[in-house]
């Protein structure tokens, strides 16, 4: 398994993918993630699963959550930030408890600094009335949420599936360990180490943010991004349990 799994609602997307890898040489697995957090595991998303917190965090958690649904109802506008949104949505009890913490130790900067358009499907709102009675019958709900269920290669990780698209695709297109000194913007072409110059009608980067602004001679606008690094550590156990 690695860091990160493939997961859709495009049919088309899936077709591809299978087209490439074929539809046997997948695994369809279940999500299971847990926090841990005061010496006990609570299961991913955090907020549908505070049941498993003791008693008084408990109360704190829902009785934010009620605050927050009745502040939300009259707010005016939408929320000025991502902590913003996470107080009207969850309140101050799973704010201070998880929320917060989390995103910063994710995140690296805290939350009332991150605006919150790119939410989407990535952070699990709550159902009041869930949750409570989550909390009422001890009940555990971990099966939130677009990856809930996903699809991993049984050979070679998440690189096997995009070196199996790119075999898709013709060979003449593609350019491997070629580096890029700088792109021109207005007449749309990038330039290699080797001097060589390709034109393009479109161009999508996969590289940092403050690399690409490099090549694009905007050093001043990457200068001013804020980013956090990380370093991943990958442990392969080959065997039975």
């Amino acid at each position: 398994m690695g860091g990160h799994v493939i997961f859709s609602h495009w049919d088309y997307f899936d077709q591809l993918l299978d087209a490439a890898l074929g539809p046997d040489s997948w695994n369809t697995l279940q999500r299971v993630s847990y926090v841990w957090i005061k010496g006990r595991w609570v299961a991913y998303p955090f907020q549908n699963n505070i049941a498993a917190l003791d008693k008084e965090d408990q109360v704190s958690c829902l009785s934010g959550l009620v605050e927050a649904c009745v502040a939300n109802a009259t707010a005016p506008g939408r929320p000025a930030n991502f902590d913003e949104w996470i107080m009207r949505v969850m309140g101050a009890g799973i704010a201070d408890l998880f929320m917060r913490p989390y995103n910063f130790k994710v995140w690296g900067v805290p939350t009332t600094h991150m605006q919150c358009g790119w939410l989407g499907e990535r952070v699990a709102t709550v159902d009041v009335s869930r949750a409570i009675a989550n909390v009422v019958h001890g009940r555990e709900d971990a099966g939130w949420g677009p990856n809930a269920v996903f699809r991993f290669p049984k050979r070679g990780g998440t690189g096997a599936i995009w070196k199996a698209v790119a075999a898709l695709l013709p060979a003449d297109k593609q350019l491997y360990g070629a580096a890029v000194t700088s792109i021109d913007k207005d007449a749309k072409q990038v330039v290699l180490s080797d001097g060589q110059v390709i034109q393009y009608g479109s161009l999508i980067s996969s590289m940092p943010l403050d690399v690409t602004l490099l090549w694009l001679g905007r050093a001043e606008w990457a200068r001013g991004l804020q980013h956090s690094s990380t370093h991943i550590i990958g442990i392969g156990v080959r065997g039975s349990w």
